[in-house]
């Protein structure tokens, strides 16, 4: 590693006052200060890291759920490392159900295929909204591992919002009709009122968010009470009656009790983002519906199996500490602890993946160039694939740090400001890596 490093300063108050903060840094020998907390792994793009180069992740097995978060999508060596991080835990540590950033019914392909090897790889992977061929070798071991451990399986599933409201609507009706009178006034008012239940095709929905978003059409107030009002029934009808779970069927039950959720998160987001352009709003309840999600599903698969949530930092970071610009976004491990949810008991733990010269779904991303950038420092110490610990002294040297992410690159090419040990237990850096081969 070279022999310099950034010292101490004040830290930045805004973007535009960094470079005369800059001027206040200070080079001392990199000797100086303690590399704890550094624990270097075989290059991403030759090998995959040995159990032996990932055994400093074992204080994080007996968490409840475990994120493992993607600075930027699409990327070849973020997804390496996922995986080879799903084989770890799910080999070395007992994590039995995997819940990726995908559509929650849409999902449903390869968690057929996965379980019981239903279809093909390659309709699995075609269920992913970004598919490529790094789930190619992931999806193949679990589906090997189900079926040399058939009593003891891995559960492969989704927790995202972005399905056609009309598709979850028709999961809604269709698992609850056998209970139709119960829920018959509830049902009468959603298909009056929420917003695009009728949508069958991509060409309508574009339509529909093209008509709103320009404000030729609209989603009344009172509509949107009365949709979201009419969901809240459903769900609450679901969660305080027992009976309806054995006389529904577990497997109707829990899909109508999902497919609320959906269908409210969805709602949410055509009314906050479409409509209120306010992505605050929309974000939050989005993360609040991921956690509600994956608990549900937790719920039905075996409430006390250990779980692996693979999606974007900004929905993997515990969010202890306020991020600049990340200020919206609460965060599953902020909001495991709020509200409902703090009843649930869950302890969650978080790894996040970053990068210095990274290719993504959406192209390449500037290279940071700010001394207070984690992944430059990083990158000029002579790191190519390394663990950090967040709580070690390397990454504690500084209390804020720019760490990459692919959110507002055009306006914050560093990354995100933020104390990582407040939203990540590790970080795995990269060196570089190019955008996964779609599939």
């Amino acid at each position: 590693m070279k022999n310099l490093f950034i010292g101490r300063a004040s830290e930045p108050t805004s973007v535009v006052l960094q470079s005369v903060i800059l001027a206040t840094l200070f080079l001392v020998p990199f000797d100086s200060v303690a590399t704890d907390g550094l624990y270097p792994l075989t290059p991403i793009e030759q090998s995959m890291p040995s159990d032996a180069e990932l055994a400093p992740l074992d204080v994080l097995a007996t968490t409840d759920i475990l994120g493992i978060g993607e600075s930027a999508h699409g990327v070849r060596g973020y997804m390496r490392i996922q995986n080879r991080l799903i084989q770890y835990f799910v080999e070395k540590h007992g994590f039995r159900q995997i819940y990726l950033e995908n559509e929650l019914f849409a999902t449903g392909p390869a968690s057929k295929y996965v379980r019981d090897g239903t279809g093909t790889v390659k309709d699995a992977v075609s269920a992913m909204w970004n598919a490529n061929q790094e789930y190619v070798e992931i999806f193949e071991w679990l589906r090997k591992w189900n079926q040399t451990h058939p009593a003891d399986p891995v559960e492969l599933l989704g927790a995202d919002i972005y399905e056609t409201p009309y598709l979850v609507h028709q999961v809604l009706v269709s698992q609850l009709k056998p209970q139709d009178a119960f829920f018959k006034n509830e049902i009468v008012e959603i298909e009056k009122s929420c917003a695009g239940h009728t949508v069958t095709s991509d060409a309508e929905w574009k339509t529909l968010k093209q008509n709103i978003t320009s404000g030729t059409a609209t989603i009344t107030d009172a509509d949107f009470g009365t949709c979201m009002s009419s969901l809240k029934s459903i769900r609450q009808k679901l969660q305080s009656d027992p009976k309806l779970k054995t006389e529904l069927g577990s497997d109707a039950f829990y899909d109508a009790l999902l497919a609320t959720q959906v269908l409210y998160a969805r709602q949410n987001h055509m009314k906050r983002l479409w409509v209120e352009k306010n992505k605050a709003a929309h974000w939050n309840v989005r993360d609040e519906t991921l956690a509600q999600n994956i608990l549900t599903q937790r719920e039905k698969y075996g409430a006390s199996q250990k779980v692996l949530w693979i999606a974007h930092t900004s929905h993997t970071s515990q969010a202890t500490s306020k991020a600049a610009w990340w200020s919206y976004g609460l965060g599953l491990g902020q909001i495991l602890g709020t509200g409902e949810f703090l009843a649930k008991s869950v302890n969650y733990k978080s790894i996040g993946t970053t990068g210095f010269d990274i290719e993504g779904q959406n192209g390449r991303f500037e290279t940071p160039s700010s001394p207070l950038s984690l992944d430059l420092q990083l990158r000029s110490s002579g790191a190519n694939t390394v663990l950090v610990d967040t709580r070690g002294s390397f990454c504690s040297f500084r209390k804020k740090w720019w760490v990459q992410n692919e959110n507002n690159n055009l306006y914050y090419p560093d990354g995100v400001f933020l104390t990582p040990a407040e939203h990540f237990d590790f970080y795995i850096f990269i060196d570089s890596s190019l955008k996964a081969a779609p599939l």
